[in-house]
């Protein structure tokens, strides 16, 4: 059966749960507002393909950050004795937690509070500080973004060290040259 408003093969995105199992069942159950308790499996989206999982898994996992401040911290922490430690926790701490997040929130389908609502109800806080923390990670990388396409913009102008090969770096900074 298809969705017509999603465009997702319900049947598909959900044939791999095993159906009529009591815990599969508690999982997906959600109270409304009048205490009845209903079963909401199919009504959550699904991915379309495990390449577009993986591709989103991917992209969650290499952000910004890990490109643009990753060599700064290792030559700040001791160059290449820094990747010895970072490689440990990141197979220790950071790749079972990144794999427990997804696995909790493919099981049972539900947003970050609401999962770790069903969880412990004393864990909402834990939901709730997930999605704060991403909100402010997401205005701050709109202004790295940003100040990355200012310099991008910037590098191709025929005044810029890019261009004319007579000019020498300046170590004027740069809002006062935009002042000018």
């Amino acid at each position: 059966m298809v969705d017509p408003d999603t465009a997702i093969d319900v049947d598909r995105a959900s044939s791999h749960e095993p159906k009529g199992e009591k815990f599969q069942d508690i999982m997906n159950e959600e109270t409304d507002s009048s205490g009845k308790t209903t079963n909401n499996s199919s009504n959550r989206l699904a991915w379309d393909s495990r390449v577009q999982y993986l591709f989103m898994v991917i992209a969650y996992s290499v952000g910004l950050s890990n490109i643009w401040r990753f060599p700064y911290l290792t030559q700040r922490h001791g160059r290449g004795a820094f990747l010895i430690p970072y490689l440990i926790m990141l197979i220790i701490e950071g790749m079972p937690l990144l794999y427990l997040e997804l696995a909790i929130g493919q099981r049972m389908r539900k947003s970050c509070v609401a999962v770790w609502n069903q969880l412990n109800p004393f864990l909402g806080g834990l939901g709730m500080a997930s999605v704060f923390c991403t909100f402010i990670i997401s205005i701050y990388f709109n202004f790295v973004t940003t100040w990355i396409y200012f310099y991008i913009f910037h590098s191709f102008q025929v005044g810029s060290s890019f261009v004319n090969k007579k000019t020498q770096y300046s170590y004027i900074p740069l809002y006062k040259k935009i002042r000018r």
